[in-house]
């Protein structure tokens, strides 16, 4: 039992699952928990994810990236492609008491206007072009964008001068609260993380 336990803590462990995150217990043995392994468990990898591996997964398996990725505060390792303003964006509304996203009663998202920083990061640095299958068949664009509130910038020169110090083609860390996939009718497809910050 313990070895199944772990076979299957090792697969999810390589796509950051919320069941191999850190805990006070001894890991797999002993009183059985939900969290198995603890942070000095070598199947322990955090949730840093390179771009190319969430590219991946909202273009092959919308569900997987569901599951394993949106509503969790995540980062992702890429690099820039561009750093633009955007006014009175949608963006979702936070419960003050709970700093849990706020949910009408069908499930949707409830929804504010923000004005943001959006930077664009990809897995080569390349704004996203549609890749052209054998068949001829044009396939979507992806990009992820990290959305930085203007408005949480005022009183953080520290964030500000982050932000104005980013290059197109730099190799970033950023970390945002991923709320999924919004595909436009061109194509292309943004993964959105809001309340974007750089990791150092």
């Amino acid at each position: 039992m313990n070895q199944l336990l772990l076979a299957l803590c090792l697969c999810s462990a390589e796509f950051g699952c919320p069941n191999c995150a850190p805990h006070d217990g001894d890991g797999y043995g002993g009183d059985m928990t939900f969290t198995l392994i603890n942070k000095n468990d070598p199947c322990y990898r955090g949730t840093l994810f390179p771009a190319l591996k969430v590219v991946r997964a909202y273009r092959d398996n919308e569900a997987f990236a569901y599951h394993h990725f949106e509503d969790k505060r995540l980062q992702i390792a890429g690099r820039l492609v561009s750093v633009k303003k955007r006014l009175a964006v949608p963006y979702v509304a936070i419960d003050p008491t709970t700093k849990k996203a706020i949910r009408d009663e069908d499930g949707k998202y409830s929804l504010i206007e923000r004005d943001v920083f959006v930077a664009l990061v990809t897995p080569d640095g390349k704004f996203p072009m549609p890749p052209v299958a054998p068949t001829g068949e044009i396939k979507e664009m992806i990009g992820l964008e990290f959305r930085f509130p203007i408005d949480q910038l005022k009183d953080k020169p520290s964030a500000r001068c982050g932000i104005s110090a980013l290059w197109v083609g730099q190799f970033v860390t950023l970390k945002g609260d991923c709320r999924g996939a919004y595909p436009s009718p061109d194509g292309y497809t943004a993964v959105i993380f809001e309340n974007a910050e750089i990791v150092p």
